[in-house]
């Protein structure tokens, strides 16, 4: 009788690098994507860096780099019709990386801190672009790569990344939407899915027994949701009484349609100017919608936070730059920020066009002009 052949994992790219307990960027990498015509690195400071430029200047690039590399972008969402468009004209190819200062935990208890490079590439084909990853240059697959920059604490859902428009967006949600937004955070999703496969035991269960076992199962599964998702409220709420007196200058407050069953009722936001009646989010005028929506995605990011909290430039009704570039330095915590700016301000890197060359990023402080 004839052995079958042994199979063999497929590789991932991955070297074992133990379990991951932290990390920080310490630069973004652009070559021939979009604007970027060569080779430009970004160097990201602890704290808050900002990239400031006139309007068309490539700021945005930035930021639609950083959500090609980490996967958690449609082409609509980095404005861009076809991945080909992603390379910048005339070139073959487009990578972008991000140098990251990873903690790992190894099987005997030590720490240790590991560089990597982790990098995805675009390359035309005869059917459209292909892109890969890589990491420290082998290539990686999708799947653990992922699961990779999820366990280093980047949410796949995308959640450290504001764009322009998303707060515009999210202040015309409704209530439930906007608990729903939590919902993703508190991790209630996951025991939805649960409960579901849990249903469907119970109902091909043919002993009665069996049955209840599983409504008892369905029962713990709704407690514990609900417990993580009022965990999760009460500390989104108290981060946004901060957030809002901080960006505002007034008084605001989150609250739940229906505090003892959370998930049948929507979440509520309320503001307003120091001294004047709280009122929900419907009665606002621009102003106050912007500061609220925007003062409960700083939240939620302030609770659950990673590695790199970025935000394109918004240009809301009546909030104003100091206010969000103070606001975010004071409650960040020694986080990681990347944010764009229309007009120069006191930033770390600048971005501006060159006839030829396409983007030149200079770096404000060191007042050293970066190649591209």
């Amino acid at each position: 009788m004839t052995a079958a052949p042994a199979t063999t994992a497929e590789p991932t790219g991955i070297p074992d690098l133990g379990r991951p307990v932290g990390a920080s960027v310490e630069a973004l990498t652009l070559y021939n994507f979009k604007s970027f015509a060569r080779k430009t690195t970004i160097a990201l400071r602890e704290g808050l860096t900002t990239v400031s430029g006139p309007t068309g200047s490539g700021k945005s690039n930035v930021i639609d780099a950083v959500q090609f590399v980490l996967g958690i972008a449609t082409l609509q969402g980095m404005r861009a019709e076809r991945l080909t468009d992603l390379i910048c004209t005339g070139k073959r190819v487009a990578r972008v990386s991000l140098i990251i200062d990873g903690a790992f935990e190894q099987r005997d208890g030590r720490r240790v801190q590991r560089r990597l490079e982790v990098t995805r590439v675009l390359r035309p084909g005869c059917s459209g672009a292909q892109a890969h990853y890589e990491i420290d240059g082998r290539t990686a697959s999708p799947v653990s790569l992922h699961d990779l920059m999820r366990d280093l604490g980047f949410p796949t859902s995308g959640q450290n990344v504001v764009l322009h428009g998303d707060v515009v967006r999210l202040a015309s949600m409704g209530g439930v939407a906007l608990r729903q937004v939590l919902d993703e955070l508190a991790g209630a999703r996951h025991f939805d899915n649960r409960i579901a496969l849990a249903h469907e035991e119970s109902m091909a269960a043919p002993l009665d027994t069996a049955r209840a076992q599983a409504r008892e199962r369905i029962a713990d599964l709704e407690m514990k949701k609900r417990c993580v998702f009022l965990e999760a409220f009460e500390r989104v709420s108290k981060a946004f009484i901060g957030t809002f007196a901080e960006l505002a200058q007034g008084e605001g407050r989150l609250r739940l349609e229906s505090p003892e069953d959370p998930f049948a009722g929507g979440l509520i936001i309320e503001a307003s100017r120091r001294g004047k009646r709280l009122k929900p989010l419907e009665y606002m005028d621009g102003r106050e919608k912007s500061l609220a929506a925007l003062s409960y995605l700083l939240a939620l990011h302030e609770v659950n936070p990673a590695p790199l909290f970025v935000i394109d430039d918004q240009n809301l009704d009546g909030v104003r730059t100091e206010d969000l570039l103070r606001t975010i330095r004071t409650r960040a915590d020694g986080r990681q920020s990347l944010m764009t700016l229309r007009a120069r301000w006191r930033s770390a890197v600048g971005v501006s066009k060159r006839k030829g060359s396409g983007m030149v990023v200079t770096s404000v402080g060191l007042l050293q002009e970066c190649s591209t």
